[in-house]
């Protein structure tokens, strides 16, 4: 693809805090970097309140694209992006740029933190459209990651939308992104497949009415096993098309969601079957503290677990950068080491399986194969086993198993497993 015919300048980061910094600098919104812990947010934020540089007047695509959805629904976004250029935009305006970006109608009333990460990035896409005809330009943070493959062209249907209006389009993105045309293809390093034993018996998902800050009608999901065999090899992929409800699978097995009936359950070789998940915004996880903080707050009633887990983060660290590309320039305080500060907690206490949310997000590709080799090794160790739920083609090489999801009626969605 040619970008430049299509008036798109891609900048490629490799780092997260790079690709930030470079966002607040172009477009006068501040982002936070989190994971550096409160002072250093609220230094930050002090130094943009100081700042002389205004707004760029352009769309925005955030690099969490949850952040940029400030109203509580996807009528309201859209109506509000619409009404800025005419007037009594509604429902209809609204369903027909959702339907134009491969989104039901049903969603338009659906609270926006219900959504999945691809379909936060397409309400993203819907918005910056409605916001074309007012606006200077458009800057989108990860543009496609999101996304599975077969959705990409919605990126490219909003680039035409803004090619046709004569407005200028910034994808910013992470070394190695599929817009990233210096793109490296090397394979990341394999590890030796750990056996898991995978029960899963028609669990159901409930989900309650929802009254604020808007209704949101009761529903539930139910997951069917269609394939013969229970074992699974670690590291496998969870797999499937956006809002087919891999998350909520994985925080079904990870016991953050009730099940109302039937069961899904992962027993190791140890017999353990306690699961643990990072999420897709494994940010968040964090509580706004370093990852120094947050290890010695989440044990502070265990020395012994403190010390594994300080071993196992430092250990990780270590063999990440170990395997840099270009020097050693660790951040401690960066997103890549608050994630692996995350998976060091999770691994400290043993679980039979560690579950990791587009691990990914908000890394170079070299540095989020690092993360996932290093977490897999370790955790095979541990005899403790690894899933991971993407979308990036790149993990089909490295995984050993793949359970691929698919929804078969509005509320049922089928699970098969094939070995890879």
């Amino acid at each position: 693809m040619n970008y430049a015919e299509k008036k798109i300048n891609v900048f490629a980061f490799d780092t997260y805090e790079e690709l930030v910094d470079h966002f607040v600098q172009a477009t006068g919104i501040f982002f936070p970097k989190m994971a550096a812990g409160r002072s250093e947010f609220f230094r930050a934020f002090s130094q943009w309140l100081n700042r002389s540089t205004q707004s760029s007047s352009r769309a925005v695509i955030t690099p969490d694209p949850a952040q940029g959805l400030a109203l509580p629904n996807a009528l309201q976004i859209l109506t509000s992006a619409l009404n800025q250029s005419r007037k009594n935009a509604g429902t209809a305006e609204a369903s027909e740029l959702l339907e134009k970006y491969g989104l039901a109608s049903k969603i338009l009333t659906q609270p926006v933190n219900t959504l999945s990460g691809g379909e936060l990035l397409l309400l993203n896409f819907a918005k910056a459209e409605a916001q074309c005809s007012h606006i200077k330009g458009l800057a989108a943070c990860n543009p496609v990651f999101w996304l599975n493959p077969a959705r990409h062209k919605f990126w490219l249907n909003l680039c035409d939308s803004y090619k046709a209006a004569d407005k200028n389009v910034e994808a910013l993105v992470l070394r190695g992104d599929h817009l990233d045309s210096s793109s490296r293809s090397d394979k990341f390093p394999s590890v030796d497949a750990l056996s898991v034993n995978l029960l899963i018996d028609s669990p159901l998902v409930n989900f309650p009415e929802i009254q604020f800050p808007v209704f949101h009608a009761a529903s539930k999901l139910l997951y069917s096993w269609v394939s013969e065999a229970d074992e699974v090899f670690s590291p496998f992929l969870i797999t499937g098309d956006n809002g087919v409800g891999k998350s909520i699978f994985a925080r079904l097995l990870a016991g953050i969601l009730p099940i109302g009936s039937g069961r899904a359950v992962i027993m190791n070789p140890g017999d353990k079957c306690t699961v643990r998940l990072l999420f897709q915004e494994a940010i968040t996880q964090l509580f706004a503290m370093s990852p120094s903080e947050y290890l010695e707050k989440t044990f502070s009633a265990s020395r012994t677990l403190f010390n594994e887990a300080v071993g196992l983060f430092r250990e990780l660290m270590q063999s990440i950068y170990s395997d840099k590309l270009s020097g050693d320039t660790r951040n401690w305080n960066s997103l890549l080491a608050g994630k692996a500060c995350l998976i060091a907690a999770r691994l400290a206490e043993k679980p039979a399986l560690i579950l990791l949310d587009e691990p990914g997000w908000g890394l170079s590709r070299h540095d989020a194969g690092m993360l996932v080799f290093h977490t897999c090794r370790l955790a095979h160790q541990r005899e403790t086993g690894v899933g991971i739920i993407s979308h990036q083609p790149e993990w089909h090489d490295f995984a050993r198993s793949n359970l691929k999801l698919k929804k078969i009626a509005p509320e049922q969605v089928e699970i098969s497993h094939a070995r890879l």
